[in-house]
């Protein structure tokens, strides 16, 4: 397994429970004097996750042309996406997302993994 996908599969376990806790986290926020958190970040980390997943099965996928991993990631970023539109079932939608991505990366490495033992 490649670095890059190493760090794709952590940032998506990271994805999910960011989005399962920090709901429950804000509430305490303010009593613990936390007003430092912003939106504007964790739509820089959604950016940066987007970006790295398509180039990471955007790449296997030029090599194997299998798009279901794609497929996989786009409606992780789907139901992530929707989450942030509707607010009040943004972490079910959230954790469907950081799923669906793990999924992503899995269904990837298998594919890889498949096609190199038919090489051999």
């Amino acid at each position: 397994m490649l670095k890059t996908e190493k760090l794709g599969i952590s940032l998506s376990v990271v994805c999910a429970i960011h989005c399962i806790t920090l709901p429950f986290l804000i509430t305490f926020f303010p009593l613990l004097g936390i007003d430092w958190f912003h939106e504007s970040i964790e739509f820089v980390l959604l950016g940066g996750s987007f970006l790295l997943a398509m180039w990471i099965l955007g790449t296997d996928y030029k090599k194997h042309k299998i798009v279901e991993p794609l497929i996989w990631a786009c409606l992780g970023f789907v139901f992530i996406a929707t989450g942030h539109i509707l607010e009040q079932s943004e972490t079910i939608f959230s954790f469907l997302g950081g799923i669906s991505l793990l999924i992503a990366y899995w269904r990837n490495m298998k594919v890889k993994h498949q096609i190199k033992a038919c090489e051999c």
